[in-house]
């Protein structure tokens, strides 16, 4: 009899050490999948944060080059066997820049739509602009600059950190952690 029982026992135990590791490897399951649902959400976040920082690099790009020309033009227009072809450059230039304003401000109401909208104040114009026109210098004809440098903050996940820009001769960006983040 004593032989029945032990070898009761040990099934009943064989049974709970077997429904352990079970219970073990569900949960360590659905820590895996909470963890995959936490860095997708992060790489969604940092894409949209690398996004926003890309197209108001092509805006300030472009429209420095467009001033540079728009400057060329306007030295032309001084010479006056150029000066009605330097006007008319020097207008299509500042159509063309107007234009890089309106396609920024239509990618930035598209952000509204998405998975970024949360980060749509990353992309502030740091020109002067009034609709979809940008003011202008009334002696050089180019862009009014709004601010030269300013910062903005961004929480991806748990941690924010902070993004430092700056338009000198080009868009330069600087990230750092927020000092006690996790």
């Amino acid at each position: 009899m004593s032989f029945i029982n032990n070898r009761g026992s040990i099934s009943l135990t064989g049974l709970l050490l077997l429904s352990s590791l079970s219970l073990l490897f569900l949960f360590y399951l659905v820590k895996k999948k909470k963890d995959h649902y936490y860095l997708h959400k992060n790489l969604s976040q940092i894409l949209c944060v690398k996004e926003a920082n890309g197209e108001l690099k092509r805006l300030v790009s472009r429209v420095d080059l467009t001033d540079q020309l728009i400057s060329a033009s306007r030295a032309l227009e001084l010479i006056p066997q150029f000066s009605i072809g330097a006007r008319s450059t020097r207008k299509g230039l500042e159509s063309l820049q107007n234009y890089f304003l309106f396609s920024f401000l239509k990618k930035k109401a598209s952000f509204l739509f998405n998975e970024c909208s949360s980060y749509q104040h990353l992309l502030k114009v740091p020109y002067q602009y009034t609709r979809v026109m940008f003011r202008r210098d009334p002696t050089e004809r180019t862009t009014i600059i709004k601010r030269k440098q300013w910062k903005k903050t961004v929480k991806i996940g748990n941690q924010k950190s902070f993004i430092f820009y700056k338009l000198d001769g080009g868009l330069k960006m600087n990230m750092k952690k927020k000092k006690g983040s996790l």
